[in-house]
């Protein structure tokens, strides 16, 4: 057996050695880094690629697989011996569950941050829309607050981690994008545009109401004059900040 398979090999028997209670819960704690990998890493361009890219994703991949193997085989052997007591999985209250619960319900609640972003892309509002979001969102805690309790302690999270988010990104992303893009080749000469060319009003630097993207042109874009041309960055959620990008078709700054 290969040297480099021989921990995902031992990872996958832990898993099955535990009682299968346990097991999910080991399972659902090794899905949780690829799930927040592949909904919160930002794509990087192909040109800052380097020959390690993908390999924290494929070990995570591994992770998950022999987890996945482990606890498989621990069910078909629970299976064979006795009829499965599902209400035995879980009727136990546990600080793992709460802290799992608690996890999951924060990547839920930035992921859903997210989409509501894209989807609320170029609407007018500005930070009225934001403190609407945030008091439906405030009303969705009060409402999960009656439920069991560990879909309690998962849907409370998310629901405060939308209202958190959304009031940051209402009143301090304006300031957060202009920070971040004086960061990048400081002293050189700049511009930071909207799809359209123009530059941004304070409403359009907001979290949920950023410019609607174009073809070619992300919803903002800051292009940086230097010595060595023109280099072109877009605004990125997940990453919230500027990632390199190559194919702006918006041309240089416009002469002031």
């Amino acid at each position: 057996m290969p040297v480099t398979v021989l921990p995902f090999v031992l990872l996958a028997i832990a898993v099955f050695l535990m009682p299968l209670n346990w097991g999910l819960r080991a399972w659902a704690a090794a899905a949780l880094p690829l799930v927040w990998s592949k909904a919160l890493t930002p794509i990087t361009p192909y040109l800052d690629q380097d020959i390690f890219h993908g390999l924290q994703d494929l070990l995570l991949w591994w992770v998950f697989g022999f987890a996945t193997l482990g606890v498989a085989a621990r069910a078909f052997w629970t299976l064979a011996k006795a009829p499965l007591d599902w209400s035995a999985l879980s009727r136990d209250i546990l600080a793992p569950d709460y802290i799992l619960a608690a996890v999951y319900g924060l990547l839920a609640g930035v992921v859903a941050t997210l989409l509501l972003a894209a989807a609320l892309r170029g609407l007018p509002g500005g930070l009225a829309l934001h403190l609407a979001v945030a008091g439906l969102a405030s009303v969705a805690v009060y409402a999960a607050m009656r439920l069991p309790l560990r879909r309690r302690c998962l849907a409370v999270t998310a629901s405060a981690t939308l209202l958190c988010l959304t009031l940051v990104g209402g009143v301090t992303y304006p300031q957060i994008i202009l920070s971040r893009a004086e960061t990048i080749l400081p002293g050189a000469s700049r511009c930071l545009r909207t799809p359209e060319g123009s530059t941004p009003t304070s409403d359009q630097l907001r979290l949920l109401t950023l410019p609607m993207a174009e073809w070619r042109r992300p919803n903002l874009v800051l292009t940086v004059m230097n010595d060595g041309g023109q280099r072109d960055y877009r605004w990125s959620y997940r990453s919230n900040g500027f990632r390199s990008y190559y194919s702006y078709a918006g041309g240089p700054c416009p002469v002031s």
